[in-house]
């Protein structure tokens, strides 16, 4: 019989999870399992405007794509799925994976790795954008980079762009700089650097890829987009989207412009600002930025892609 070994160790989560870290004893046990780190992520119960139905079918993909990234020998380390979780109705309520080794990457901007940081995330991307997508058939696919953008753009509600004069400027400048057919590549979906656990081993540096609840195929700009969503910087650095594209393009990404990642960035602060501005208008704001905030932000960042290439 296998059972918890000691207390379930809470570890900080997001707004879809919340996740513990345990190790297992039990008769039978091999040696690789008696001290190994294993993690258990469960949906969230707080109230994150997700359905418990989206949550479990991001959970199943992630499980699936976990599995699928073991087989298709992606370069970097991954969890390793070990199985669903259900509770005592027998729901499926989370799932167990392995634990890895590092430190999620934003808790080396004060050290001597701090320069490691954004090549990291490049290299990475790099990895991800290059796994064979034909292997990947349970995720969301979008032919190419144009249908993707359209696609994303067309999900936003037309009373966005009526309400807010700059919304519209921002639809019409999006319209006029479409990126070409670029092929489709896996994307992480998520890949900001606390999702990158890091560190160095008897001198090489190690870098591991966590939380593929979001992967789906599309428009390699995009992740680079949720990476920098629309700073100036980027960990602390200046000029952070365009030094991203530099080691992008370094580690073999595909050829990427400004207008590119651009584009991803202001669909997703068009959407903050319409979910913003609907849940001030249903007096559920909980303390989060208003539509101001991100009304500002979008004309900011319309600025600089106005003047980007």
């Amino acid at each position: 019989m296998v059972k918890v070994k000691r207390k379930i160790e809470w570890i900080e989560g997001g707004l879809f999870h919340s996740n513990y870290r345990f190790f297992i004893e039990g008769n039978g046990l091999t040696n690789e399992w008696k001290d190994k780190p294993l993690l258990l992520r469960l949906i969230s119960q707080k109230d994150t405007g997700r359905s418990q139905y989206n949550s479990l079918n991001h959970l199943n993909c992630e499980a699936k794509t976990l599995q699928v990234l073991k087989e298709a020998g992606f370069r970097f380390s991954t969890p390793e799925f070990i199985c669903m979780v259900k509770d005592d109705s027998g729901e499926t309520v989370g799932l167990i994976e392995t634990w890895v080794w590092g430190i999620s990457l934003p808790f080396y901007k004060k050290s001597i790795h701090y320069d490691r940081i954004v090549p990291s995330i490049a290299e990475a991307a790099v990895a991800v954008h290059q796994l064979p997508k034909d292997k990947f058939k349970h995720l969301q696919m979008y032919p190419d980079s144009r249908t993707h953008v359209l696609k994303l753009l067309g999900s936003l509600p037309p009373e966005v762009f009526s309400q807010y004069p700059a919304a519209h400027r921002t639809r019409d400048w999006i319209l006029s700089h479409l990126p070409e057919k670029r092929h489709a590549t896996v994307l992480h979906g998520d890949l900001l650097p606390q999702n990158l656990i890091c560190g160095e081993n008897r001198g090489e540096w190690k870098i591991s890829v966590i939380d593929w609840e979001f992967a789906i195929i599309g428009d390699p700009a995009c992740d680079l987009a949720v990476v920098t969503r629309g700073h100036k910087k980027l960990e602390g650095k200046d000029n952070g989207l365009k030094l991203l594209l530099n080691f992008y393009k370094e580690a073999g990404g595909a050829e990427l412009s400004m207008s590119d990642i651009h584009i991803h960035e202001l669909i997703m602060i068009l959407n903050w600002l319409w979910d913003s501005a609907e849940a001030k208008r249903k007096d559920r704001h909980g303390g989060g930025h208003g539509p101001e905030f991100y009304l500002q932000r979008l004309e900011s960042l319309l600025h600089r892609a106005e003047r980007s290439r």
